[in-house]
């Protein structure tokens, strides 16, 4: 994935309340210009979460906002390394404890809706691209589940199993899941809760650090 000129960035920032829409205006060796509608909305020296959309995928990437000028903002420019594309599913993980109850969908190409089978469990982590859930039910990798997921609001979520192994504690199973069908919408939102959650980490680890010294 690579930013072009033109190219449609949605911003997102815990200092606002949606998200903003802008294009890449110019891009230099060390910052990326964009044309942002609202731009006043946003706050010089914040953190950003940008997700890039092109004909080719998706991907985000962190940034930090270096400078306003009316309807246009200048960022620092991430390397390349660090641009998060989400057709590879390859995204920031955040560890978490949300419960949740799923249901069984489909395994393999066998609808398995009419059983009515349901489970409850714990999600340890989660990115925009997938994650791992535990519960006392065995499930087999290949099988599409389904569940509600509590964010700012619930998701209506749907992910197949990887893989899943046996934790020490007895009748407990961790399995390893990747979204499947997910909106834009629902990207952003999970993308958006994940950047919240590891703010609030390094902002309480500025603070640890600055109590110590």
């Amino acid at each position: 994935m690579e930013l072009i000129l033109g190219q449609l960035v949605i911003i997102l920032s815990p200092l606002l309340e949606s998200e903003i829409f802008g294009n890449i205006k110019m891009i230099n060796d060390d910052r990326i210009i964009l044309n942002i509608k609202g731009a006043m909305r946003l706050t010089k020296f914040s953190e950003i979460l940008c997700i890039s959309v092109t004909e080719n995928g998706t991907f985000e990437f962190y940034s930090k906002i270096e400078d306003i000028v009316n309807n246009t903002i200048f960022i620092a420019k991430p390397l390349q390394e660090n641009f998060n594309i989400i057709e590879q599913r390859k995204f920031n993980r955040m560890d978490c404890e949300i419960g949740f109850v799923g249901s069984l969908l489909r395994y393999h190409d066998k609808s398995l809706i009419s059983l009515g089978k349901r489970f409850s469990g714990t999600i340890k982590n989660i990115s925009a691209g997938g994650l791992l859930l535990e519960t006392n039910l065995d499930i087999p990798a290949g099988m599409v589940i389904g569940f509600k997921l509590k964010l700012q609001y619930f998701l209506d979520c749907t992910a197949i199993v990887k893989r899943t192994s046996k934790v020490e504690e007895p009748s407990t199973y961790q399995a390893g899941c990747q979204f499947v069908n997910m909106q834009l919408e629902d990207i952003k939102t999970i993308s958006f809760y994940v950047f919240k959650e590891q703010l609030k980490i390094r902002q309480k680890k500025l603070k640890n650090d600055n109590i110590v010294k």
